[in-house]
């Protein structure tokens, strides 16, 4: 539940940032992501992101897939995505999280290289359980991993 009010509210607070994506890591265990995109250049899981890692309670946010042309984590291979044309051409399509072990969670939108919307991974933070789930509201995506 606290986890969707939070979503919520950043959901709201980022009308004027359309398409943004937030990652937030509610778990004691160090995450690593790896983010897929698409633009107008670039099909669907076009884009490949480098590693992020999130800390422990911390989070991520990104205002859209070209912001990561010069934020780390950085699109691989030298890649950069674009925004421009007027109509929304880019998006998010899917991710990797992983704690550097055992857990390997490929979460995102229909239709994308991760199809799949929430991933639950045993023992994957020491001893507990971990969910990576993928969300879509009001435009933004959220990646909310317990």
């Amino acid at each position: 539940m606290k986890t969707l009010l939070i979503a919520l509210l950043l959901s709201l607070s980022a009308i004027g940032a359309k398409a943004a994506l937030f990652i937030t890591n509610n778990t004691s265990c160090i995450m690593i992501v790896m983010i897929y995109a698409h633009d107008q250049n670039h099909g669907t899981c076009g884009l490949e992101s480098g590693r992020l890692q999130i800390n422990p309670g911390g989070s991520a946010a990104f205002n859209n897939v070209a912001t990561i042309n010069t934020t780390n984590p950085f699109w691989q291979n030298g890649q950069t995505a674009t925004t421009a044309g007027g109509t929304t051409v880019w998006g998010w399509d899917a991710a990797i999280v992983n704690n550097g072990g055992p857990m390997w969670a490929q979460i995102g939108n229909p239709g994308s290289c991760f199809p799949t919307a929430s991933v639950a991974t045993l023992n994957a933070c020491g001893t507990n359980t971990v969910t990576a789930d993928w969300m879509v509201m009001g435009g933004n995506t959220f990646i909310d991993i317990n």
